[in-house]
């Protein structure tokens, strides 16, 4: 099941920033997410499995865009299809909205990222130089997007 995030106590947020640790070891932090939640900045969406949260992904709106800022699931987890249920649930979230379009960039060498924005027609926009500076090193940034208006 998915759950959209749009209102957050701080266990969740905690729950949220220990989630993002084990996925990518970096967080913004538990205070943040619980802020930005809250104050509607960011909406997050959850997978649970078995009452534990598994995966998310979280956005950020930006106008009429939305950015994600986030998706992953827990590395046992992976390769059910939950990422595609979290994606799906968050377009399907925004499609009746007046949002326009969705964008998000990934590192060059993540093949499988690419592989569910290609699932979902993404398309490839932009690449920037050195995006990423932390380990495993300097690595540029593909940035894709998605048209949703109606």
């Amino acid at each position: 099941m998915i759950n959209v995030v749009t209102e957050c106590d701080e266990i969740l947020a905690e729950k949220l920033d220990q989630l993002e640790k084990k996925i990518f070891t970096t967080s913004p932090g538990g205070d943040r997410i619980w802020i930005a939640i809250n104050m509607q900045d960011y909406i997050y969406w959850v997978k649970k499995k078995e009452n534990k949260l598994i995966g998310y992904l979280a956005t950020r709106r930006e106008g009429d865009i939305i950015h994600i800022i986030g998706i992953g699931i827990l590395e046992k987890y992976r390769g059910r299809g939950y990422a595609s249920s979290l994606m799906e649930s968050m377009i399907e979230y925004f499609l009746p909205t007046e949002i326009k379009g969705i964008y998000l960039e990934t590192r060059v060498s993540n093949k499988v990222a690419k592989g569910l924005y290609d699932k979902f027609n993404f398309t490839l926009i932009e690449t920037r130089k050195n995006f990423y500076s932390e380990p495993p090193g300097p690595e540029d940034a593909h940035v894709f997007a998605l048209n949703i208006q109606k």
